[in-house]
Order: C-alpha cells, then structure tokens, then sequence
C-alpha cells in the first residue's frame, strides 16, 4: 500500500511537472506570434521619385519635449545619416548641406540622384515617466531619370522588316509597341525591343511607348512603305550603254557594260 501511494504521489507530480513544460512553451510560442504580429505590422512607404526632386520624410513624433530621432540608410549601406533630439543635433558629413528638418514635422532630403535609392528608416524614442518602444518608420526610395523620346529604327529585307526602339536618357525602362491599323483603334501588340512584321503590313502604322515608374513618352509614327519594293533590291537594270575601246592593232570595238541600280 506504501508504495502504491508513492507510485501515485510520482505520478501526480510529473503530471504537474508536464502541465508546467507545457504551459511555459505555449507561453514562448505565443509571445513568437506576439512580437511576429508587431514586427510585421511596420509598413515601408515606397517613394518614387526622379532626379533632382527634393524628397520629404515625414517625422511623427508623439511624445513630450524628450526624445531623439535617427535617420538611417539600411541598404546599399548601413550607417547613421543624422540624428536630433535633447538639443543637439548631428548629420553624415556628406548630408551636410542636403538634409533639413522642417518645422512641419518632416525631414527634407534635397537634390536625390539615382545613388540615393535605397532603404531608410526613421526611429523616434521617446523619453518620459513611462518605458515606450521605439517607433519605427520604413521608406523604400527609387530615384529616376525621366524617359527621353523613343527612336524608331527600320530594316528591310526580302521575307519581313524590323523595327527596333531605342532611347537615350531613362533609368529602369520598359517599351511597348502600338499599331494604329488603316481602320479602327490602335491597339497594343508586343513588348520586345525589336518588333518583326511579315509583309503586308506595311500600310499600317507604329509607334514605340516607353516609361518607368515618373515618365512616359512616345515615339513618332512609322510606317513600312520604304519596305514596299524590297524585292526589287539589288536586280539588274537591262540598260546598255555603248562605250568606245581602242585595241592595240588600232581597231576600234564596241564594248557593253551593264550596271547595277540599287533601289
């Protein structure tokens, strides 16, 4: 009997022992889903915007007269850009002249160029009676070069023609060709570089549409009618034309040349 009710004593305590295990990793795993939930809940702000623009940040301090705010790049680099608070204040030397903070609430980045895109953040801590966690703002900044106008190039041959679009100034470009047929809407017909076009097609006209995420622009219409008599390229022109040569004995004979005219 004694050792049925130690048996039973033992058992009732690794039970116990057991609850406790468990209680404490379902604890854990939802403090994992805690912490997760908040962690995924910090939004990035995406900013497009194009060469030369001055970029605000805005700044949403909501605590009392303690506190400080960091301004951080993330990527391509990780370092601290400037950094105010408790009077005092301090900037990267390199965004010494292009960082300002404005009296309304926002930090102004002056003058981007296509090597400011990248990641920032602003954390803002705020210093009082009560413990608060930092406050975390996400900013994912793509600075662009505007598109310039779209060249059309043309190429000819005996089977089909090519067109290829070219342009100079833009940054992160996608193209699109249009054709605008003899009747009817134009329409959208394909998104390579090159667009390749079987004869008779020819009267139909196209143009190029490029853009990126600030600009578009368009190219002129073109058409194919310098490709209309390809086929005729290159043939002999039956056109003699008598030309007088003079032999070593002193007689005189005619000679023909035909030539070749290419259209």
């Amino acid at each position: 009997m004694i050792n049925h009710g130690k048996q039973m004593v033992y058992s009732t305590i690794n039970k116990c022992l057991f609850n406790m295990k468990m209680l404490t990793l379902l604890s854990v795993f939802n403090l994992l889903i805690l912490y997760g939930t908040e962690s995924s809940a910090i939004t990035t702000i995406i900013i497009n915007a194009t060469v030369g623009d001055q970029i605000l940040f805005p700044v949403p301090i909501h605590c009392g007269s303690q506190y400080e705010v960091a301004f951080l790049s993330k990527s391509p680099i990780n370092a601290k850009l400037a950094s105010w608070g408790f009077d005092t204040a301090h900037k990267h030397a390199l965004y010494e002249k292009r960082l300002q903070l404005h009296q309304n609430g926002s930090l102004a980045l002056q003058k981007v160029q296509i090597n400011d895109t990248g990641l920032y953040e602003i954390h803002i801590d705020c210093y009082g009676t009560a413990v608060m966690e930092t406050t975390i703002t996400k900013f994912d900044l793509q600075v662009f070069e505007p598109v310039s106008k779209p060249l059309i190039t043309i190429n000819c041959s005996t089977k089909n023609a090519s067109l290829s679009c070219s342009v100079s100034k833009g940054t992160n470009v996608t193209l699109y060709w249009e054709i605008q047929p003899m009747s009817g809407p134009s329409k959208r017909i394909d998104d390579e570089v090159e667009l390749v076009i079987s004869h008779g097609h020819e009267q139909a006209k196209y143009t190029c549409v490029v853009q990126n995420p600030i600009s578009n622009a368009t190219s002129d219409l073109q058409t194919l009618e310098k490709c209309n008599d390809q086929s005729s390229t290159d043939t002999a022109i039956e056109k003699w034309n008598e030309e007088t040569c003079y032999l070593s004995d002193g007689a005189i004979e005619a000679t023909y040349i035909t030539r070749i005219r290419s259209s």
